[in-house]
């Protein structure tokens, strides 16, 4: 930008001029304006605490969906293209679930038909570190099977019966199959422990 800021994009020179005192505000507002941003909407659970109308995260329901409006459900919580590869997919992943944990309750709700539909799902907690290098819980979720990973890509190849083509969740940017449920400062789930309770019993629910 420096050296060249007329041969930037309007965008990027929009970019550039955002104070950084008021960094996230001015970026959001940006990224929405030239459709850069995920139309998830924020929500508010209430946490118990008492100090606030409720806690803000991205609830999974509304994640999924918003990939299923865009259309990418399937590649981005399954690693196939198209809902009937989703679905045999996901059919043989219960299958298999089956034969390991065949008394789980989740097969007393839902029939084959349902579990071709059905995501497995983990959910993922990792502290990390604020801008200001506070401590920061971020809690997410994302689906248990993907287009695998480089190595059993190149088994795929090889051999295209391998393991059914059934791949882990390794491959693509982290932020397209990853998604955030919410983030907690540790000076807050260390002085009120039941807020990040909470908000897991949220989570589970929805």
């Amino acid at each position: 930008m420096r050296d060249n800021p007329q041969g930037q994009t309007r965008a990027l020179q929009e970019f550039a001029a955002i104070s950084i005192n008021d960094a996230e505000t001015g970026s959001h507002a940006l990224f929405a304006r030239y459709g850069l941003s995920a139309g998830v909407p924020l929500s508010y659970v209430d946490v118990g605490d008492g100090a606030r109308p409720g806690w803000p995260c991205l609830l999974c329901s509304h994640w999924i969906q918003y990939l299923m409006k865009e259309d990418c459900l399937p590649q981005q919580m399954a690693g196939v293209r198209t809902w009937a590869e989703m679905r045999n997919r996901l059919g043989i992943f219960w299958a298999r679930f089956r034969m390991l944990h065949p008394s789980h309750e989740l097969f007393q709700q839902a029939d084959k038909q349902k579990l071709r539909v059905t995501l497995p799902l983990f959910t993922h907690t990792d502290e990390g570190r604020s801008q200001k290098q506070k401590p920061l819980m971020i809690v997410s979720f994302h689906s248990a099977i993907g287009r695998g990973t480089r190595s059993w890509q190149e088994e795929v190849q090889r051999n295209p019966e391998h393991r059914s083509g059934m791949g882990l969740n390794f491959l693509g940017a982290t932020w397209s199959n990853h998604f955030l449920f919410t983030t907690l400062l540790r000076s807050v789930y260390a002085a009120r422990p039941q807020t990040f309770d909470r908000m897991v019993e949220h989570m589970a629910v929805d």
